[in-house]
């Protein structure tokens, strides 16, 4: 079971403030309580390459299915998460924060394979337009001219959001691997005409190991 958290940073916070205190203090804190984590990465924001962001890390979680994350989320609000909690507030403007879970849909390439550019598309479908209808349609069309508008891709994971906790802030969260950006704006201008709303970011990446049961 996967999700991703957007996370927006306790205003008066640089972006490089933020991260310094999220990958140096937070992760190391939180991680402990988290066991039945198996997949655990911050993609902090960069560069907005187009669109308006709204939030300055995209954390994303796999567990190892759906009862270690409720088991996780019964840990962080006990006792026991209340240092956890403390610590978010103090760089983190938490009402702000969205939470959602995402499935993956299609993956290309090799992740590990080294590349200048590192970012994230994220899709909003017209109200209109059913969930299914957006997916297919992206899959058959707006993924390939996606990728046309790289140059040296090297990976992606399209990955579908999904509604178990409540209405997700995105449809459709594409991670992008690649050596040059030969067109992301106009791709991206292309999908809004067609009434689609697109955030695209340049994003640095931060992975940690794990191990069976969420241990680094």
């Amino acid at each position: 079971m996967k999700t991703l958290a957007l996370i927006v940073r306790k205003p008066g916070l640089t972006r490089d403030a933020f991260r310094t205190h999220y990958e140096e203090q937070h992760a190391p804190l939180a991680l402990p309580l988290m066991s039945g984590l198996v997949h655990y990465a911050r993609h902090h924001v960069l560069e907005e390459l187009y669109g308006a962001v709204g939030f300055d890390v995209a954390t994303s979680f796999a567990y190892r299915d759906a009862l270690a994350l409720q088991e996780v989320i019964a840990r962080l609000a006990g006792p026991a998460g209340d240092t956890v909690l403390r610590d978010e507030l103090t760089f983190m403007d938490k009402p702000r924060n969205r939470f959602f879970e995402v499935r993956e849909r299609s993956q290309l390439g090799m992740r590990e394979t080294p590349a200048a550019l590192h970012c994230i598309a994220f899709l909003k479908r017209p109200a209109e337009q059913g969930a299914g209808e957006f997916a297919a349609e992206l899959a058959s069309r707006g993924l390939p001219e996606l990728r046309d508008a790289l140059r040296g891709l090297h990976w992606y994971s399209h990955h579908d959001a999904l509604a178990s906790f409540g209405a997700p802030a995105w449809d459709a969260v594409i991670q992008l691997h690649a050596d040059v950006d030969a067109g992301l704006a106009s791709w991206a201008a292309r999908a809004e005409r067609a009434s689609a709303r697109v955030t695209i970011v340049r994003v640095s990446e931060h992975e940690t190991a794990l191990v069976a049961g969420g241990v680094p």
